[in-house]
């Protein structure tokens, strides 16, 4: 009886005299202070560089939508990079480009209510020699009043001249 009397004494001395010291002056707090701050240094400088990544992107995607929506197939092939293709479920795994894209876009999308998920810059690991900038711009949209598809246009070039190099758009996932 007295070794756990002794025991739980121990044990009570300990907590006081840790409770008592004050636990913002220990250096492992200062230490996580620091490391909090470095963090939100870090979290501020991504979400500016977010949105100058989106800020970049947004007239290309803008433009893309405004073409599919005017039908005009013509303006659609001049926003895309040479070789560019559009990939959805009406056209196959193959995709389209060129005539038979202009031709798939006069048949009439409609693409509204477009609003940016994500906006990112991409770069191949050991590419040190890239001539432009690649972008993967995330939207989601309303296809002909259906709400819940994405796009992924996935953009080269230099900023100011941005090319569509493939488009893809997927139909809503269902919800479980």
């Amino acid at each position: 009886m007295i070794r756990k009397l002794t025991v739980l004494f121990v044990i009570l001395v300990v907590l006081l005299v840790g409770c008592a010291q004050d636990p913002t002056e220990s250096d492992e707090y200062t230490q996580l202070e620091e490391e909090l701050a470095a963090t939100e240094a870090m979290l501020a400088e991504t979400e500016e560089l977010r949105a100058a990544i989106t800020a970049e992107t947004r007239p290309v995607q803008e433009e893309w939508f405004a073409a599919w929506n005017a039908s005009d197939g013509d303006a659609v092939l001049s926003l895309m990079a040479s070789g560019g293709r559009h990939y959805c479920p009406a056209t196959g795994t193959q995709g389209v480009s060129g005539g038979d894209l202009a031709a798939f876009v006069e048949e009439g999308w409609e693409m509204t209510a477009a609003d940016i998920v994500s906006a990112t810059r991409t770069q191949n690991p050991g590419d040190s020699a890239a001539t432009g900038d690649d972008y993967v711009v995330v939207t989601e949209f309303t296809l002909n009043g259906h709400p819940g598809y994405l796009s992924i246009l996935h953009l080269r070039g230099l900023e100011g001249s941005l090319r569509v190099l493939d488009h893809h758009a997927y139909p809503p996932s269902p919800r479980f």
